[in-house]
C-alpha cells in the first residue's frame, strides 16, 4: 500500500517554530566530488485549505525558486518541492541543495519567494492562471475508462477516506482564484509556522 505520514498532532501546528541548523553525520555529495548543503522546509497544513490551492501554491513557488536560485544564481540543482494530501492534513515540503557558502542566501530567497507569493503580484497572478488552465486541461482530458475511474477512487480512499468525482475536482480548480493562493502563503507558509532545517556537510 501507500506510505502515509502518521496523522498525529505535529509540532508544525503549534503557533511558532524555531529554525534549526543541523550538522549531518553524513556528507551530502553532489556527484562531482563536492560537498553540498541541503536546505529543507516543511509545513503540515490543516484541511481547511482546498487541495487545489495547496497544489498550485507549491507549483508557483517551485517555478520561482528554479528561476532565481538555479537559473539566475546558478548555485543549486533543481529545487524539489512537493505537496501531498491525506485524510486529516496536507503537506508542503521542499529541499534545495547548494554550496555551503550559499546556504543562508538560498534560505533568504525561499522566505522572500513565499513573501512574493503572499503579495498577490501581477506576475504571480499570471503564473497562477497558466498553471490553473494546464491542470484543468489535464483533468478534462483524463481517461474515463472503468479502470481509470477505479484507480482514482482507490487513491482517494487511501489518501482521503472518501471519493471525489472528476467533476468535483474540475469545479474546485474552476472556482479557485489567486487571492486564495496568496492567503494560503501568508497564513500557512509564514516564517513562524514553517519548519526549516539546514543540513550541513
Amino acid at each position: 500500500g501507500k506510505k502515509r505520514i502518521p496523522p498525529t498532532k505535529y509540532p508544525c501546528f503549534e503557533p511558532r517554530q524555531t529554525e534549526r541548523r543541523i550538522s549531518a553525520a553524513r556528507d551530502l555529495d553532489s556527484g562531482k566530488g563536492r560537498k553540498v548543503t541541503e536546505i529543507s522546509f516543511l509545513r503540515l497544513v490543516p484541511l481547511t485549505w482546498p487541495r487545489p490551492a495547496i497544489f498550485l501554491a507549491g507549483a508557483i513557488l517551485r517555478q520561482r525558486l528554479v528561476r532565481i536560485v538555479r537559473q539566475e544564481l546558478g548555485v543549486t540543482y533543481s529545487p524539489n518541492l512537493n505537496s501531498r494530501w491525506y485524510s486529516d492534513h496536507s503537506v508542503v515540503e521542499g529541499q534545495i541543495k547548494t554550496a555551503p557558502v550559499m546556504a543562508d542566501k538560498v534560505r533568504q530567497i525561499i522566505l522572500s519567494s513565499i513573501e512574493w507569493l503572499a503579495g498577490n503580484s501581477t506576475e504571480a497572478k499570471q503564473i497562477f492562471e497558466r498553471k490553473r488552465q494546464v491542470e484543468l486541461g489535464r483533468l478534462k482530458t483524463t481517461e474515463r475508462t472503468a479502470k481509470g475511474i477505479a484507480s482514482a477512487a482507490e487513491d482517494d480512499l487511501i489518501d482521503f477516506g472518501g471519493i471525489n468525482s472528476l467533476a468535483h475536482d474540475i469545479s474546485m480548480f474552476e472556482n479557485l482564484d489567486q487571492s486564495t493562493i496568496a492567503r494560503f502563503a501568508q497564513t500557512e507558509l509564514s516564517p513562524d509556522k514553517l519548519f526549516c532545517a539546514i543540513i550541513e556537510p
